[in-house]
């Protein structure tokens, strides 16, 4: 008998640490996310930012699960990490190796959220617990967060985090179909710590 998918997952998940906060548990996702997935994923102003399309099925959703979060745990990234809230998978947030970035000790930070948690302070009480902790690894130095610039809300976010504004890329990221601007934010590890 093969391994199963959801074996699969929960095997390439052991190498996370369990974060917690307040309110939130920051864990692995596991096969039975799905539908908390898609709870917040069908959303099209979830979505909008994203480099996902809505949801439209659940298999969107256990796709999500296996060409993206499972990959992400055996390339070594810190996430996707399920925002657990009460029982529930509000959304996601990870802090991801990117090409040349891994000579750099840069992590690229993302983060989703199910819209009916927006604006109760969960970007920041997840964000400050993930960065804590990769500035306690020794290879992390850098975490960038790339955000399209049209995208206020969570540059406003980004910005009360500490992050510092490096600039604008023109054309960054090709996006559903067209290029989208970003701009560029990072923190450094002793800033982070000297805070």
């Amino acid at each position: 008998m093969g391994v199963t998918l959801a074996e699969k997952l929960a095997s390439a998940s052991k190498r996370l640490s369990t974060l917690t906060t307040e309110r939130l548990i920051l864990r692995p996702f596991t096969f039975e996310d799905a539908h908390d997935v898609f709870d917040y994923a069908k959303d099209e102003e979830v979505a909008l930012y994203t480099t996902f399309d809505a949801h439209t099925s659940l298999d969107d959703s256990y796709a999500f699960l296996f060409d993206v979060v499972l990959p992400s745990y055996e390339r070594g990234d810190l996430g996707p990490y399920a925002l657990d809230f009460g029982g529930k998978v509000i959304g996601a947030i990870e802090l991801r190796l990117m090409g040349s970035c891994i000579r750099a000790h840069t992590r690229e930070m993302g983060i989703v959220l199910n819209q009916c948690y927006w604006g109760r302070g969960f970007y920041a009480e997840a964000a400050t617990a993930l960065i804590t902790y990769a500035f306690s690894q020794a290879d992390i130095y850098r975490i960038l967060a790339c955000i399209q610039i049209d995208n206020k809300k969570t540059i406003k976010a980004t910005e009360k985090l500490g992050f510092i504004y490096e600039g604008r890329e023109r054309s960054g990221r090709f996006f559903k179909g067209q290029y989208a601007d970003l701009v560029h934010y990072s923190l450094l590890k002793p800033e982070w710590q000297g805070s």
